[in-house]
């Protein structure tokens, strides 16, 4: 009996330490707008590990600097953007017209929503690195997504 309890009372605390740990370096975000698509759509929740250290191609959740003019309200804190260009690369073609500089600028990235109707760096230039809040490391859950129609042999839709 005596063991047991001295287990349980190092358990709990371990238990209670590794929670606050989790919860200090992750986060859960819900996905808001269609930006993101076809990776992710609107309603999907995404595990976030709290880090400022990216790379090309990583998906980055990040608070808008106050400079953007960022969407409706209701769309939360984090934006969800696809980082295109890191410091020293050459800045993307979509975005000459916003940058003054041929090469990103140290503590700056560049992101790109995956839809072409995103608004992201193309309209309002460089992020800087300060404002990132972490990397998605995965899909938590996936939205509901609308059943796709399927199309008759001759092209048309199906009534």
């Amino acid at each position: 009996m005596a063991v047991v309890v001295t287990v349980l009372l190092f358990l709990i605390p371990l238990a209670a330490g590794l929670a606050t740990a989790l919860r200090r370096g992750a986060l859960l975000v819900t996905v808001r707008g269609a930006s993101m698509e076809p990776a992710y759509h609107d309603g999907d929740r995404l595990l976030v590990l709290r880090m400022r250290w990216v790379r090309r191609g990583r998906t980055v959740v990040f608070r808008a600097p106050a400079t953007w003019p960022v969407g409706p309200p209701g769309f939360g804190p984090y934006l969800v953007k696809r980082v295109v260009a890191v410091p020293g690369d050459p800045v993307p073609e979509g975005m000459r017209g916003v940058a003054a500089t041929e090469r990103v600028p140290r503590g700056r990235v560049v992101v790109y929503g995956d839809s072409a109707h995103s608004a992201d760096s193309r309209d309002w230039g460089f992020l800087p690195v300060r404002a990132l809040t972490g990397v998605v490391v995965a899909v938590l859950e996936r939205a509901p997504r609308p059943p796709v129609r399927p199309s008759s042999p001759s092209g048309r839709e199906a009534q």
